[in-house]
């Protein structure tokens, strides 16, 4: 009986056809770019097309975590087209950087080409998670005619802000490790579905011989470069609807929530408490956003509802509040009109005192002086990174300690923060830290301090004159509860390892607060935290959106187990942070790979006693096997210091060396790249400028 409600089932299930590798023109004469198209079997009848351009390749990773979701697509009626951005995977050409504008001139060419094909009925969608999500905010923004919405999953709007420079400040391992290590090996990857074809090699080994990686090009630019200008997206350009998803403890979180109040057109937004990744897939608190996102393409390219009410209910901004009474709420508007503003001072005893009223409260203010300690940081999680199985905020009341923290009474009742904190910095003129890193914690009665939201400003060498600075802190956005009884705290400190590169140098951070003695000082003269509070009445409280959907596919081989690990050295006042991560899964689609493996190993070190000599290590590894035997081996390996930096990568086919690729660099900012080819160990030295 069971056999037989199987075999029903699978008869029940609509038929998907899969067109694979359709060649698309790319803004290279010569170059074509390579899609798979999933249509609903249902004869030879144009419908609407929903397109995603990605650099997770369709034979790799890409199709093991999309193709589900481009199978759903069709199976209501869409065409979906997945394509290799230019330079990846059966795409032809050498990889560019991240929303470099020709990559953005390739996806528009895209939406244009699949308006014109037989099987589109004229309407276009472009979709993504991501970077396939900048691509889908960068097209939007170009406005193409044939462009009728759009929809982006945890992406981002300007790759220096949001990864390599945030706040014009060194990055540290996202771009620097994480990324670097993604671009390495899934550009030098061989083909995996055409793997015995001579086009396809040779579209693979035209790509190795011209490869630069994303690392180099990151490395080599200066912030403020004019040539990250050339790669933002103005959202404020965006006029078709737009469905967005955030992920509260996501590195993209503040540039995905800042597109959906930018954009001009119909617009949604989901936001949870999740890490990057696709919210469906989340260990923590699993949405199927990608229904929710069919049901907005069912609205604007279909004409339709969703069926269920589902897009019609978008409208309003639906977010996930943390803390304590967690759940999801509907808001009337993003951001949400307060129903008050609760400022609280900083005071010289380390306390943080409510100002019932700005014009009547007055204080002497008082200079509070902290030496920075560059070890702080990586207790606050994993929540600016690019990791989606583990990295939630651990508790931070170490890094408080080290860092300049005050803290209020215990609150007499709950405290719901919706949208953006604001903290009013007043700097003394004996501050020397180069940049503040803000952070506002939720410290509960046993102590324990898990950091709410954070942010980061860059500050000038010098007060003017001598004369305190101020500065305005806008700190991501965020919904989250502090219950009664439990303390608010504001942390300020200059680092935030191995998130942002260390400053070279020992720093001090010194701030004005508010004194104990005589009135003196208005209450604008201090550091100050400014929280507003919604509206009660502007919040609904909904059960979760959708609950996750199971397209198939499972992992059928064990993983090696993800690691995390903190480690201090009280004695030599040093830290260490160690993380391993492993992905997997079963192809299908027509890839002869029985398995395919990553995993990525990150180390990062760095003293009190000199921060300049800091190191980041970095390991990626892909591994796969052919159905008839044949082995790939991806390796990359990443070397970073202050003013050095060694990118090494090698290619094994069957246990022979196919690639091997080395480039060594100095001072960041700079263009001097020495490639070594480790086959021939021939240098070829970059311009210096």
């Amino acid at each position: 009986m069971t056999q037989q409600l199987a075999v029903a089932a699978q008869a029940a299930q609509p038929a998907v056809r899969l067109l694979k590798n359709l060649r698309i023109p790319s803004a290279v004469p010569g170059h074509d770019l390579s899609g798979d198209l999933y249509l609903p079997d249902a004869g030879a009848r144009a419908c609407p097309a929903v397109v995603m351009v990605s650099s997770p390749r369709k034979d790799a990773f890409g199709g093991i975590g999309t193709r589900r979701y481009c199978r759903n697509l069709a199976e209501h009626g869409y065409a979906a087209l997945f394509v290799d951005c230019f330079g990846t995977g059966r795409s032809a050409g050498a990889p560019r950087p991240m929303l470099d504008p020709a990559e953005v001139d390739d996806a528009v060419g895209v939406i244009d080409w699949t308006s014109q094909q037989w099987w589109c009925d004229g309407t276009v969608g472009i979709w993504g998670e991501s970077h396939g999500a900048s691509i889908a905010l960068a097209v939007a923004a170009r406005q193409p005619a044939a462009l009728k919405a759009a929809g982006a999953i945890m992406g981002f709007t300007d790759i220096e802000r949001d990864l390599v420079h945030p706040a014009g400040v060194r990055g540290g391992i996202a771009m620097f490790g994480h990324l670097a290590l993604y671009d390495l090996v899934n550009s030098l990857l061989p083909p995996l579905r055409e793997a015995e074809d001579p086009e396809a090699l040779t579209v693979w080994r035209d790509r190795v011989e011209h490869y630069e990686p994303w690392f180099v090009d990151a490395w080599r630019l200066a912030p403020g470069d004019p040539v990250w200008h050339d790669r933002r997206v103005d959202p404020s350009r965006i006029t078709v609807p737009l469905f967005v998803v955030a992920g509260w403890r996501d590195i993209g979180c503040a540039a995905m929530v800042s597109a959906y109040e930018q954009a001009r057109g119909p617009k949604a937004l989901v936001a949870g408490p999740w890490l990057h990744g696709y919210p469906d897939a989340s260990p923590d608190e699993p949405v199927a956003v990608t229904e929710m996102l069919r049901a907005w393409w069912d609205r604007w390219l279909a004409g339709g509802d969703g069926g269920d009410g589902t897009a019609a209910a978008l409208e309003r901004p639906t977010v996930f509040v943390q803390g304590s009474s967690p759940g999801w709420v509907q808001c009337d508007s993003w951001p949400s009109v307060p129903s008050r503003t609760d400022t609280y001072a900083a005071h010289e005893t380390g306390t943080l005192t409510p100002v019932r009223s700005a014009r009547s409260s007055h204080w002497s203010s008082r200079t509070v002086e902290h030496e920075c300690d560059p070890t702080v940081g990586a207790a606050s999680g994993l929540t600016k990174h690019l990791v989606q199985s583990l990295g939630h905020p651990l508790d931070q009341h170490d890094d408080d300690m080290r860092s300049l923290a005050f803290t209020t009474d215990p609150l007499d009742e709950p405290l719901t923060v919706l949208g953006r904190v604001e903290v009013h910095l007043v700097l003394a003129a004996s501050t020397s830290a180069s940049r503040c890193v803000v952070k506002l914690a939720d410290v509960d009665g046993d102590g324990r301090s898990v950091m709410v939201t954070s942010g980061l400003t860059k500050l000038d060498a010098s007060a003017p004159n001598g004369s305190a600075a101020r500065v305005c802190v806008r700190l991501d956005p965020t919904a989250y509860t502090v219950a009664a009884g439990h303390r608010l705290r504001l942390v300020l400190t200059n680092a935030d390892f191995p998130r942002l590169w260390p400053a070279d140098r020992r720093e001090r951070l010194d701030v004005v607060a508010a004194g104990a003695d005589t009135p003196a000082a208005q209450v604008a003269a201090v550091t100050r935290l400014v929280i507003p509070v919604p509206d009660p009445g502007s919040i609904t409280r909904i059960a979760r959106p959708l609950p996750p959907q199971r397209h198939g596919g499972r992992r059928r081989r064990p993983l090696p187990r993800n690691r995390w690990r903190l480690a201090r050295d009280f004695c030599g006042e040093s830290a260490s942070f160690a993380l391993d991560v492993h992905y997997g899964g079963e192809h299908g689609s027509g890839v002869p790979a029985r398995f395919l493996q990553r995993s990525f190993s990150i180390t990062a070190d760095v003293s009190r006693a000199n921060p300049a000599a800091a190191t980041v290590r970095a390991a990626g590894l892909e591994t796969t096997e052919s159905d008839r035997g044949r082995r790939l081996v991806v390796r990359a390996d990443l070397d970073i210091s202050t003013d050095e930096a060694t990118v090494t990568a090698e290619v094994l086919i069957d246990g022979e060396l196919a690639v091997g690729r080395r480039w060594r660099m100095t001072q960041p900012g700079t263009s001097t790249v020495v490639a070594t080819d480790l086959r021939r160990g021939d240098d070829e030295q970059g311009e210096q400028t």
